[in-house]
């Protein structure tokens, strides 16, 4: 099986109107379906995505979220990084100062 490296990441904010009256609540009153996107891009073979869906309000905060605290995957081979997923994924959402 060949070692694919992660090269970058970056996010990709996307928005899909919703229909007046539809999907609207209380706090959003023109709301608007929306994804955060993660991309995950190998120098070569197959490209990684994912999601988190927001209703607008916040999707670049998210956006913003997910390119500051993606960076340590920048250069991981995928599968030292899947083998060890758990213990990685904690330490990406611990601040500097917790973290020495």
């Amino acid at each position: 099986m060949a070692n694919y490296f992660i090269q970058s990441v970056s996010s990709c904010d996307a928005r899909f109107l919703v229909p007046q009256g539809a999907g609207s609540d209380s706090v959003h009153t023109n709301s608007e379906y929306s994804l955060a996107v993660t991309l995950l891009n190998p120098e070569y073979g197959p490209r990684g995505i994912g999601s988190a869906l927001t209703l607008g309000e916040g999707n670049r905060l998210v956006c913003e979220a997910i390119d500051f605290l993606a960076r340590p995957l920048a250069g991981r081979d995928i599968e030292e990084l899947m083998a060890d997923f758990g213990p990685f994924s904690r330490k990406l959402g611990m601040s500097p100062r917790s973290a020495g």
